[in-house]
């Protein structure tokens, strides 16, 4: 247990050190970066929510975000970071299920992401700078992420139901045949569980992506506006 802890926390440490190293340089670097990472299909993630070790990533996020004095980048920044909020959706939901406390924090901070980023462009826009070029590219790429967070449980939801639940409505029939009522009740029970976790699935689905549209609104009313 030791030894994985001091792994962890090395591996924690190795994360937020690049960060720092990285943070004089963030200017001018922060627009590649972020293209890197929008070409991707699927962004990575590190440590989840439920990880003891995850406010190490938070504090390195949170510098990272305090040492870039450019409001642009400031707010394209917040993209960057609601990348890594949906890689762990993805974990979380695919390892622990749509109950998992982790889901939860992972949805305040990946809202809040979309909600620091609108907020920007309103400071940018009162300060009397233009900011629908800005607005356009938050918003198509937010839409992108949208886009991901329902592809996420969709898949889940899928896998659910083709793989483990058509599983076990094999083995039921099976059990019938034999006659086995003690197999083919307890068999049932297990799929009326995997029934209930996809709907939570699509609950939890649904919650998210409101959350995260309405939001999204903030910024797509600075560009009616414009």
């Amino acid at each position: 247990y030791i030894i994985n802890f001091v792994y962890l926390l090395i591996l924690t440490m190795d994360t937020i050190l690049k960060r720092l190293f990285l943070i004089p340089a963030l200017t001018l670097f922060l627009v590649a970066g972020t293209a890197n990472a929008q070409a991707s299909n699927m962004p990575s993630a590190g440590l989840t929510p439920e990880s003891a070790m995850y406010f190490l990533d938070r504090l390195g996020e949170n510098l990272q975000e305090f040492f870039t004095f450019n409001k642009e980048a400031k707010a394209k920044l917040q993209i960057e970071f609601a990348n890594e909020r949906i890689a762990e959706i993805k974990i979380l939901v695919e390892t622990k299920g749509p109950e998992t406390k982790g889901i939860e924090k992972a949805k305040t901070l990946l809202i809040g992401n979309v909600a620091r980023a609108a907020e920007i462009v309103q400071e940018v826009k009162s300060s009397g700078e233009e900011v629908s070029a800005l607005a356009k590219e938050l918003d198509d790429e937010f839409d992108r992420q949208e886009q991901l967070l329902v592809q996420t449980f969709q898949e889940a939801q899928k896998k659910l139901k083709e793989d483990r639940l058509a599983a076990i409505q094999k083995l039921i029939e099976e059990a019938q045949k034999l006659g086995d009522a003690e197999q083919v009740a307890g068999l049932k029970a297990q799929a009326e569980e995997l029934v209930l976790s996809i709907a939570a699935l699509k609950s939890v689905r649904n919650d998210i992506k409101e959350s995260f549209r309405s939001e999204k609104r903030k910024i797509e009313d600075e560009l009616a506006d414009e």
